[in-house]
């Protein structure tokens, strides 16, 4: 028995049951607007095919597209972020707001204003280098120093991106890099 073309049911052709049109997912392709098999027999196809060495590779690509949207996605974020810094710039009050704030942290906390120095005089004159790539995940891109020992040895970072920096001030991941490592460790 062939599908009825505008009833209230429809037959699935893999397992032959008529089936309330609820049943199938939308389709552009037939005339119906309706998936030719019920949503079980679809799912079973698909997790048959996705077996097969061609279904891999499909099932690889879609994830690449995916993973292709979702960093396509954090570059809209990043732009957007962008804008309201600069937007922050423009903005006269803005600007004295960040500027009191500033004041604030600097009246707060002098001893992390003077290791921030130290660091940034020790990169300029070559003291110390500054790595291209963050130590934990090596992603290459702008990279902060982090005081692995606190404020009180200022030269003593480690050079992370801007997400593994945050991820050690939340206390996610705990590490000693390479070169702090206690000996015979």
């Amino acid at each position: 028995m062939k599908s009825k073309p505008y009833g209230n049911t429809k037959r699935c052709p893999k397992c032959q049951e008529d089936k309330p049109l609820s049943e199938f997912g939308p389709s552009t392709r037939n005339p119906q607007r309706l998936r030719p098999r019920c949503h079980p027999c679809e799912s079973a196809t698909t997790i048959a095919f996705q077996k097969t060495p061609k279904g891999r590779i499909v099932k690889i690509r879609a994830w690449r597209k995916r993973e292709a949207n979702l960093q396509s996605d954090e570059s809209i974020r990043r732009r957007r972020n962008a804008t309201n810094r600069e937007r922050r710039r423009a903005d006269p009050r803005e600007k004295a707001k960040d500027r009191a704030n500033a004041a604030k942290m600097r009246k707060r906390y002098p001893e992390r204003i003077r290791s921030r120095q130290i660091l940034g005089i020790a990169v300029r004159t070559g003291f110390i280098k500054k790595p291209i790539s963050c130590e934990r995940c090596n992603i290459v891109t702008r990279l902060h120093g982090h005081h692995t020992e606190g404020y009180d040895a200022p030269l003593k970072v480690a050079w992370l991106c801007a997400e593994c920096h945050g991820k050690e001030h939340r206390g996610r991941a705990r590490f000693l890099t390479e070169t702090h490592k206690e000996p015979g460790k």
